[in-house]
């Protein structure tokens, strides 16, 4: 019994683990329209910046999340991959035969998500604030 306990007790969290990757995913799953973009602590002063942002009708911040397909418009260029959560968002695309993953640190708060990652190359941390976009019922009567 002394050596089926540590297993079932791994067994245990992971089927816990998973179900609440499921609901995360469940939860994340959607459209986010970007509402601010903060880019702070960088080396040098003059690249941080706050700002917030709205969608036009060419330009705009959105995170579509499907099953496990996304897409990430910033501005006017538009990024499509595959995407993961666990302690991290992971946003995957494949370049060159090769996966490349961004892994953003998330936070959940009402309707809102908060995404962010440490940019090591300028040596600054990225920001986005999202709402999520909830599709009207229209079959309400």
């Amino acid at each position: 019994m002394k050596k089926i306990l540590p297993f079932l007790l791994i067994t245990v969290f992971y089927i816990v683990s998973c179900k609440d990757d499921d609901r995360l995913t469940e939860v994340l799953t959607g459209t986010w329209i970007g509402q601010r973009i903060d880019i702070t602590n960088c080396s040098d002063d003059a690249r941080n910046i706050s700002e917030e942002v709205d969608c036009g009708d060419v330009s705009c911040f959105r995170l579509i999340l499907n099953s496990n397909t996304y897409s990430f418009q910033q501005r006017t260029s538009v990024t499509e991959g595959t995407w993961s959560v666990g302690d991290v968002l992971s946003l995957c695309v494949e370049e060159e035969n090769e996966i490349i993953c961004d892994e953003y640190l998330f936070t959940l708060t009402g309707a809102s998500l908060i995404l962010s990652a440490d940019t090591t190359s300028a040596r600054c941390v990225t920001t986005f604030t999202f709402d999520k976009l909830f599709e009207q019922d229209t079959t309400s009567s």
